[in-house]
C-alpha cells in the first residue's frame, strides 16, 4: 500500500505486479488465468459497491508492469492495530464496530459478493 495526495485529498494505493500473475508454475495457462480472474474480480467488485462501510475504489491504472488501484484513504489503520494499542475494546465500541462490519457485509451481499478473508487485519478504520 502507498499513500498520496491529489487536489488536497488523501488516497491509498495498492500495487499488484503483473509478475504476480505469472509467477510460480510457469507454463500453466490455467493457473495464470485464475490469478488474472482473481485480480479482475477484486477490481470490478470494489467498483460496484457504493457504501460508507466498504472502501471505495476511485480508479484503476494499468501499466506494462503493474496494476494500480487508487482507493479511499482510511486514517486509522486496521482494527487489529487498534486492538494491539488498546488491548481491549469497550462493549459500546465493540457493538458499534460490529454494526458497521455487518453493514459492510450487507453491501457486499447486495452485489452477490462474499468476503472470504474477513479478519481484524482486513478491517480498516477511518476517524473523521
Amino acid at each position: 500500500m502507498w499513500l498520496f495526495r491529489l487536489d488536497g485529498e488523501k488516497y491509498a494505493g495498492k500495487i499488484t505486479s503483473s509478475d504476480w500473475i505469472y509467477e510460480e508454475r510457469k507454463g500453466e495457462p490455467e493457473y495464470w488465468k485464475k490469478r488474472m480472474l482473481s485480480l479482475c474480480r477484486e477490481m470490478v467488485f470494489l467498483s460496484m459497491i457504493n457504501s460508507p462501510h466498504v472502501i471505495k475504489q476511485e480508479e484503476i491504472i494499468k501499466t506494462r508492469t503493474n496494476y494500480y488501484s487508487v482507493l479511499e484513504f482510511c486514517n486509522g489503520g486496521s482494527l487489529q492495530d487498534l486492538l494491539t494499542i488498546r488491548k481491549r475494546f469497550t462493549e459500546s465500541f465493540a457493538v458499534e464496530c460490529l454494526r458497521q462490519i455487518i453493514a459492510g457485509c450487507q453491501a457486499l451481499y447486495d452485489v452477490n459478493v462474499m468476503h472470504r478473508d474477513l479478519k481484524l487485519d482486513n478491517i480498516l478504520i477511518h476517524f473523521p
